[in-house]
């Protein structure tokens, strides 16, 4: 394991600066981070918003640390990020993006971690592939210590041989990781995450997951094949069951999460029209193409635009929409569980080059 701290710049905020550690207490209880990437472009941001549901927005700017976060999540006050270049590296803040700090994998895989979640103060991380016994490469890793310490983990999924991580995601009880091309997923306790097992049932009309989103009962997984598919379980993924598809041309990235006792799922419509849609329901049981209506929501007119991120805080609901090569950003807020969405002018604090692909709670 190896600790690396960068010294970062003072925080940059629009009429004054303002003392990092000062940041969440200033904001108040409902400010979220907006973690930024320009990776695709060549750009390297090395910056986060923060986005206050009063209109407040503030612009952090770091030197060293994470160029790009592909992934970023909070827990326990801690920042932690993945940048998707640095190999076997786990980057973490513990004042708010002012300065970073990185983990190591002392097994190195020459490879970046690509997948992050984080639920109850547990932190898990994954390679693009994971291992599916003690021996194989790479491994999957876990902290439970604010990122002091990090310990390893293979899942189950009835392949001898590692396999692509489709999706992770975790509730209050369990962490959940969707692997390989056959729709099988994998679960362990978060008070176990070294022992995984495989839930026997699956369908079987699907090519992969995209991605999945868990509430502490059930689990919706969205699978791809010739059409975007929802795929459900009511008893924590144990028996997934086929609930329909979406209209033709939609397109799902990471746009989905869990709160206020529904499952929101955002996908990017770009045919007829250039839409952000965001389905919302119960158990996940219901076929989007004809029994769920969803919001549906102006993106623009770009033909390359998809949901990289969602985040639901009660009655409060936040996702981002990327576009133009990636290059191109913007975020939706919606105040009253989703009867009325804001398109947020990000303009003051941010125009260069990226999109937004992670949003997390401050605190």
């Amino acid at each position: 394991m190896a600790l690396v701290f960068l010294m970062g710049t003072n925080c940059l905020k629009i009429e004054k600066r303002l003392d990092p550690s000062a940041i969440l207490s200033a904001l108040g209880g409902n400010s979220y981070f907006l973690f930024l990437s320009d990776q695709p472009n060549g750009g390297s941001p090395r910056t986060l918003l923060t986005y206050r549901t009063d209109g407040t927005l503030q612009l952090q700017s770091w030197n060293g640390g994470p160029g790009n976060i592909i992934k970023g999540v909070v827990a326990n006050g801690v920042i932690f990020a993945l940048d998707g270049s640095t190999n076997d590296t786990i980057w973490m803040s513990r004042d708010q993006g002012n300065t970073w700090e990185s983990w190591t994998n002392s097994t190195p895989q020459s490879s970046a971690f690509q997948r992050l979640a984080a639920c109850n103060g547990t932190v898990i991380a994954t390679y693009a592939n994971i291992s599916t016994d003690a021996v194989q490469t790479p491994q999957g890793y876990f902290s439970t210590d604010g990122g002091s310490s990090f310990s390893n983990f293979h899942v189950a999924s009835g392949s001898t041989s590692p396999v692509p991580v489709r999706g992770l995601d975790c509730n209050s009880t369990h962490a959940f990781v969707a692997v390989g091309s056959a729709n099988y997923i994998s679960r362990a306790l978060l008070t176990n995450l070294t022992s995984w097992e495989q839930p026997p049932t699956h369908p079987s009309v699907h090519s992969f997951y995209t991605g999945i989103v868990a509430s502490d009962t059930g689990l919706v997984g969205i699978a791809s094949s010739t059409e975007l598919r929802i795929n459900y379980s009511t008893d924590r993924g144990n028996a997934m069951t086929n609930a329909g598809y979406f209209p033709l041309g939609s397109q799902y990235v990471n746009g989905g999460d869990f709160g206020n006792n529904r499952y929101r799922i955002a996908v990017a419509q770009n045919s007829p029209s250039v839409l952000c849609r965001v389905y919302t329901t119960s158990s996940g049981s219901e076929d989007p193409n004809t029994q769920l209506t969803p919001n549906d929501l102006s993106c623009g007119s770009s033909t390359d635009m998809a949901i990289p991120a969602m985040l639901v805080d009660s009655n409060r609901i936040l996702f981002s929409y990327r576009f133009n090569g990636q290059a191109s950003t913007g975020l939706y807020f919606s105040a009253d569980d989703g009867a009325n969405f804001t398109n947020v002018d990000l303009s003051s604090v941010w125009t260069s080059s990226g999109y937004i692909t992670s949003i997390a709670r401050a605190r």
